[in-house]
């Protein structure tokens, strides 16, 4: 049967219906619940990983429009098994590209929390402790973050230059800088454009 002729309303289970109407509610409350407390776990609304999430949620929407669509064109139209299986086929590859895509841009999210956690270290560590061991090669606990010296102090260099070239002041954060320019490219990556798709196609 179809949606739209279904027989005679004693044919219709309606507990059934009743039922399932009940299960998809609750899914959904607790689904919109698990996302919120996501989104405030994640940080400010403009965040990279909120940004990212929200990028994900578009992506399974679109997805899920698009099989909408598919089911409601079906209702009114008879459609062949194979161009049912082949759009079917076609929209699958295309949620799985985007899965993985997305599975690697958390990969890289996570790679990059980590190095700017190290930068951070380094950017923090002490100059006199770096003096002191550069020349020996020895590493040193920033925290809970061991930097090895000689990279703390080549990284400490660089951000004075860059401080200098830029007209920054002291206080300025180069490791938030440089971690947030990390995360802006994992967003880049995610954001797919006409000529990405002109080059799928």
């Amino acid at each position: 049967h179809k949606i739209f002729d279904l027989g005679p309303p004693r044919e219709v289970d309606t507990e059934a219906i009743c039922a399932w109407i009940f299960a998809l509610v609750v899914f959904t409350l607790v689904f919109e619940h698990g996302l919120t407390r996501l989104h405030k776990a994640l940080g400010d609304r403009n965040s990279p990983k909120n940004q990212v999430l929200t990028k994900v949620k578009d992506e399974l929407m679109l997805m899920g429009l698009l099989s909408f669509g598919l089911s409601m064109f079906e209702q009114v139209v008879e459609l062949s098994h194979e161009i049912v299986l082949s759009f079917e086929w076609a929209h699958t590859l295309l949620f799985m590209g985007a899965v993985v895509l997305v599975v690697a841009a958390i990969a890289l999210m996570g790679i990059a929390d980590a190095l700017g956690r190290e930068l951070h270290a380094m950017e923090n560590a002490p100059t006199h402790e770096l003096k002191r061991g550069e020349q020996l090669g020895e590493t040193l606990l920033v925290g809970h973050t061991t930097v090895d010296v000689r990279k703390a102090a080549e990284f400490q260099a660089m951000r004075h230059t860059f401080l200098s070239e830029h007209t920054l002041p002291v206080g300025f954060d180069f490791s938030e800088y440089l971690h947030d320019a990390l995360y802006e490219f994992v967003l880049e990556m995610l954001e797919v454009d006409e000529e990405d798709w002109s080059v799928v196609v």
